[in-house]
């Protein structure tokens, strides 16, 4: 009778919440519970709770441009890790001490601009989402062949719906992004479409194909419309690849600087940071060098109704200084492309012509050639006869 008690008591036990206690049969991991021996209690131990005490305490914040992880200070003061060991897998982005709700975190954080620097793992895409991933880690390389410190890694990660079309080898579709611009606590998507006329009402949804000298229609645009901002293109250069940054350093057109125009071609069609569109146009051209499509990339910036005179810009030229469009505050990046160019027939002919003609030209010098040896010595024989005549009448006389 006493011992079904004690089996009914455990069970009965097992029911209820562990608290900060936990499950003793789950208490397998001696890194994260405690198992008293005599009294059979199981505790989980700093920073961890659940009934397996598998659950450390920490969060994880992802936004937008943000991507932030949050551990218990208590989880690193009980392995003996200071905040100066921790860091991400990039040792130059450290952590720091931060309250959250009475409880001390030691945090490390990242944007969409240093994802890459601070050591982020390759975004992970599949058909519906894509995952950014980093490690906070007190790991450093070792001065000695043997360690006995606890090294302590905390992988997070941030997972955001995906849906933006699969580029394939021969693009069907073109790719353009949108970009969430945060101002003043507020946010606005902007995006960016190529048209195909001066009307602005029908975007083009493959790839667009444009012959030479032929207008290119572009409008940038806040995509809500009851946002109350404006929004202004500081600068817009076309590159033959999809990274905005590799403009840098390969073949690069600029369009527009500086809220201005850049390329001779160039029409800004309404007043740029004045309302909540821009649209301007400017001659198809091509690079020199292949391939002969292109990639546009425009940086734009958010501006409020009572900045209006601050956010126009002035183009003259000797115009006032425009620092303000600089600031980071406000500011996004948009892409489009790729943009095919469209070979014209006859130009595609004339390029075989000219390509052929160095080959024609070396045929129709050898026959020529062969037909002025044909002719001299026809010539020879014509008068090596004419003489042989000559002498035979002279003997018959």
């Amino acid at each position: 009778m006493e011992k079904a008690f004690l089996v009914g008591a455990f069970l009965l036990c097992c029911l209820f919440d562990y608290g900060l206690g936990c499950d003793p049969s789950a208490c397998m991991d001696p890194g994260t519970c405690k198992l008293d021996s005599v009294s059979g209690n199981c505790s989980c131990v700093a920073g961890f709770y659940g009934n397996a005490c598998d659950q450390l305490q920490m969060e994880v914040i992802c936004e937008k441009d943000l991507f932030k992880v949050m551990v218990v200070k208590e989880y690193f003061e009980y392995n003996n890790i200071s905040l100066s060991m921790l860091h991400l897998l990039n040792v130059n982005c450290t952590a720091f001490e931060e309250e959250l709700n009475g409880v001390l975190y030691y945090t490390a954080a990242m944007n969409n601009k240093n994802y890459t620097m601070c050591g982020g793992l390759k975004p992970q895409v599949n058909k519906t989402h894509i995952i950014y991933a980093n490690v906070l880690s007190s790991g450093v390389w070792p001065t000695s062949v043997v360690v006995r410190q606890r090294r302590v890694d905390v992988t997070f990660h941030c997972v955001y719906p995906y849906d933006r079309t699969v580029s394939l080898p021969i693009p069907v579709r073109p790719s353009k992004s949108d970009s969430l611009i945060r101002m003043n606590q507020k946010e606005a998507t902007v995006g960016i479409d190529i048209y195909k006329d001066g009307t602005y009402k029908e975007p083009y949804t493959t790839m667009p194909i444009l012959k030479l000298q032929s207008s290119v229609y572009i409008q940038v645009a806040i995509l809500e419309d009851n946002s109350f901002f404006r929004v202004r293109v500081v600068d817009c250069w076309a590159s033959q690849s999809s990274d905005p940054d590799a403009g840098l350093v390969s073949p690069n057109q600029t369009l527009i600087s500086d809220g201005c125009k850049a390329d001779p071609t160039l029409m800004i069609h309404n007043t740029n940071g004045g309302d909540r569109l821009v649209r301007f146009s400017f001659e198809m051209f091509r690079f020199v060098v292949h391939p002969f499509e292109w990639y546009l990339h425009c940086r734009v910036r958010l501006c409020v109704p009572a900045s209006e005179d601050a956010c126009v810009a002035i183009c003259r030229t000797m115009r006032r200084d425009q620092r303000h469009a600089s600031d980071s505050e406000g500011q996004g990046l948009l892409s489009y492309g790729p943009i095919k160019v469209k070979m014209p027939e006859d130009q595609r002919l004339n390029l075989l012509l000219v390509a052929a003609f160095p080959a024609g030209a070396v045929v129709l010098s050898i026959v020529f050639l062969f037909i002025l040896i044909a002719i001299a010595k026809a010539a020879n024989k014509r008068a090596s006869q004419l003489t042989m005549k000559i002498k035979s009448s002279k003997n018959v006389a």
